[in-house]
């Protein structure tokens, strides 16, 4: 046996069945056993759950007996050369298993491994990183010193402050209705302002992420989204041709009509709105610039996306919870056009490996990939699956299974992106399950 999984459970079936199918996929290939060890469970975890993981070990303690014996409970049965114990509200990468079994083989003098952990809203947590807790360490935490000296190598050994918690690659977000709290504020609109933003900051790669996203709005305002969605990225093409940096810019599934899926990024486009038709300029205004066949450049086309917002408007998906939540209002729910909703976490670890992938390979990825996930919903299919995770009515939720004729703007079908030249590049396209994430999301909202 080369690897035993321990795991504690105590009322939290949900967290740990999403953190289970992570597992199981990290472990894909590998000689594994799971443990579950549930502290006498009140919410039903053993019934949700012993069905769904046949080949899963699960101890039923008939009583809470605390997490470190729990823990021992489970080590005293594995069996593995390597042993695992994972809180029961983690999901880990599907390398994860593969990549930490590896360190340890090539470092014989290491006894004990943590990984980096980012929360659901993908901030880093401190915890990824502590040192043995001496007398002293702690004291220093207990009386509140490591506040106090954050980034002290005395005081604040605990979390071990004075280490960068991620030092492989500065980043630099910029923004514009929301500077502040890490984002520098930038008009993108001011080309001058951005040229000498770029020549003082000197990046390697540029992630363009801002347009005018709304199609209904780009139908009102048709010089503004052509200026931010056409323009801007022509003029960021150019400096970054100039300047010797990587662009990757953000495009759409817009761009298609919808009636041939699952697209190809060679594949012809054919928007049907004002919106898919400014995002096909801005991708070929940047080919303009680099050449079609030239180096430094990306597009990267996603579909609907999902995910932490600050409200939910933020999110064509998550702003469905509101009409779900007033369910004293009749609302009628679009029942028609095949959407594939995709996490925002997701996309970033993408974009991520992308400029990474940029910046240390001879072959740099050059022209235009897709990313989305493959789980297919409507509207109305999105609403429902909300309202049963917080047990809701649905009754005030209208199927609508024709185009709605109120729309200012026009959308395709079916717009399913194909993940195949993007694993053929070597990135990972894996997508958190979409229920899974919002039971997640939700259950402290029941």
């Amino acid at each position: 046996m080369l690897l035993s999984v321990v795991i504690v459970n105590y009322n939290v079936k949900y967290f740990l069945e999403q953190c289970l199918y992570s597992v199981q996929k990290s472990s894909a290939g590998l000689d594994v056993e799971i443990f579950i060890i549930d502290n006498n469970s009140t919410d039903g975890s053993l019934d949700y759950l012993v069905p769904k993981f046949p080949g899963i070990k699960f101890i039923a303690n008939d009583s809470n007996r605390g997490f470190a014996r729990a823990c021992n409970e489970g080590l005293a049965r594995a069996k593995g050369e390597y042993i695992l114990f994972l809180n029961p509200d983690t999901i880990i990468a599907e390398d994860s298993l593969k990549k930490s079994i590896a360190f340890f083989k090539t470092h014989e003098d290491c006894g004990a491994l943590g990984v980096k952990m980012i929360d659901g809203s993908g901030r880093f947590l401190k915890e990824s990183k502590r040192s043995f807790p001496s007398p002293f360490t702690s004291l220093f935490k207990l009386f509140g010193l490591s506040v106090l000296f954050p980034h002290s190598k005395t005081f604040s050994r605990y979390h071990l402050g004075h280490l960068d918690k991620d030092n492989d690659h500065e980043v630099v977000g910029t923004a514009f209705t929301r500077a502040g709290n890490g984002l520098v504020a930038l008009d993108l609109k001011d080309s001058s302002t951005v040229k000498t933003f770029v020549e003082d900051q000197k990046p390697q790669v540029i992630i363009h992420c801002a347009a005018e996203r709304r199609p209904d709005f780009a139908e009102r305002d048709r010089e503004g989204a052509r200026n931010l969605n056409v323009s801007v990225p022509g003029h960021l093409a150019s400096l970054c041709k100039s300047h010797n940096i990587f662009l990757i810019y953000i495009s759409t599934d817009y761009v298609f009509d919808g009636h041939a899926s699952p697209y190809e990024p060679s594949d012809t486009p054919n928007p049907l709105n004002f919106y898919g038709e400014t995002k096909l300029a801005g991708e070929r205004a940047i080919a303009e610039v680099f050449g079609e066949e030239g180096r430094g450049w990306a597009v990267l086309r996603v579909p609907v996306l999902y995910g932490p917002v600050e409200y939910n408007a933020e999110s064509a998906v998550n702003v469905l919870l509101d009409p779900v939540l007033n369910t004293s209002k009749p609302v009628d729910m679009d029942d028609y056009q095949l959407r594939y909703p995709t996490n925002v976490i997701d996309v970033a670890r993408v974009i991520k490996d992308m400029a990474v992938h940029a910046i240390t390979t001879s072959t740099p990825l050059q022209g235009i990939y897709h990313f989305s996930a493959n789980e297919r919903f409507t509207k109305y299919e999105i609403a429902v699956l909300f309202a049963e995770i917080l047990g809701l009515p649905k009754t005030h939720l209208t199927r609508v299974s024709t185009v709605s004729a109120s729309a200012t703007a026009t959308r395709p079908y079916d717009c399913h992106l194909s993940n195949r030249r993007l694993q053929e590049a070597g990135i990972k396209t894996n997508t958190v399950p979409f229920e899974g994430w919002w039971k997640r999301e939700l259950i402290w909202r029941k």
